[in-house]
């Protein structure tokens, strides 16, 4: 049984058969849990003003849950495959010739997040790639391994050019891998602590382990 929200949320079973989420907090005196102030959230963006424009009603939060009465790996994996995006318009003149740069599949666990060439021009034409592997560590038996991706291969050279050299960063994209800081917690049990890493597949222009 698992549950798939559209974004983080708390939850609890305070009960044998029940379970409680928590879409939304809203208090309207601070309830000395660390924020220092009452979150009384409301629909025109303001936070417990007492002025005329701030008189409206509390903030409505709306959000989908995902029931899957299924294998907690098989659920996991119905869960990481995203929905398509649907637009409509009443433009009737609009573009339908379908266009795409990416010219082959990807991993089954892997998710092209975005491309920007936001900056290029002072960055010498650099683009920001951003390739995500949407499982933790042992959280699928199969598809919580590396994936291997082959840039030159996965985007058509004849509309976006071709991969001559690449730096390897965080998924924000703020960070060079080898810079990256990962926090060392301490652990009563240290068998919960995270196994070895798989050795990385050497970097290069052409082939990168997401």
């Amino acid at each position: 049984f698992t549950v798939v929200t559209d974004a983080s949320q708390g939850g609890t079973s305070l009960n044998d058969g029940e379970l409680e989420l928590m879409v939304n907090r809203r208090v309207l005196v601070d309830d000395h849990k660390g924020v220092v102030e009452h979150l009384n959230e409301t629909m025109c963006g303001c936070n417990g003003k007492e002025d005329d424009v701030c008189r409206c009603a509390g903030l409505v939060v709306r959000g989908t849950h995902q029931l899957i009465f299924d294998s907690s790996a098989r659920g996991v994996n119905a869960a990481q495959q995203f929905r398509p995006s649907l637009f409509f318009t009443s433009d009737s003149d609009i573009r339908s010739d379908p266009w795409s740069a990416v010219q082959a599949a990807l991993p089954p666990n892997v998710h092209l997040l975005t491309t920007t060439a936001n900056y290029a021009d002072k960055r010498g034409g650099r683009v920001l790639v951003r390739l995500q592997h949407m499982y933790g560590v042992d959280e699928h038996p199969e598809l919580s391994k590396p994936a291997t991706v082959k840039l030159n291969e996965l985007f058509d050279s004849a509309k976006v050019g071709k991969f001559q050299e690449a730096t390897e960063m965080t998924l924000t994209g703020n960070n060079l891998i080898e810079d990256k800081f990962t926090y060392k917690w301490n652990l009563e049990d240290e068998s919960l602590a995270a196994g070895p890493k798989t050795a990385r597949v050497a970097y290069d222009a052409t082939t990168t382990e997401v």
